[in-house]
């Protein structure tokens, strides 16, 4: 007899909420460190200080992602 298993059905905004650290958002961005601290200076995204550390919203990355796609078509 086989036993299912029911899988979580994925949520689309749960990894919009997620928090990147500075070398996972400049990863994902595949940016250098240098253009990712210059474009934090500039106002390009919003940031999260939690504690000590400075973290990234994965929904900021992605409005970044969606603006650079909408000025390049």
């Amino acid at each position: 007899m086989e036993t299912l298993v029911e899988q979580p059905t994925p949520n689309p905004t749960a990894s919009l909420d997620r928090l990147l650290t500075i070398p996972e958002a400049i990863s994902e961005m595949r940016i250098s460190r240098t253009h990712f601290f210059r474009l934090k200076r500039q106002g390009v995204f919003r940031t999260v200080q939690l504690g000590h550390r400075t973290l990234v919203p994965q929904r900021e990355i992605s409005r970044l992602i969606t603006e650079a796609l909408a000025k390049s078509a």
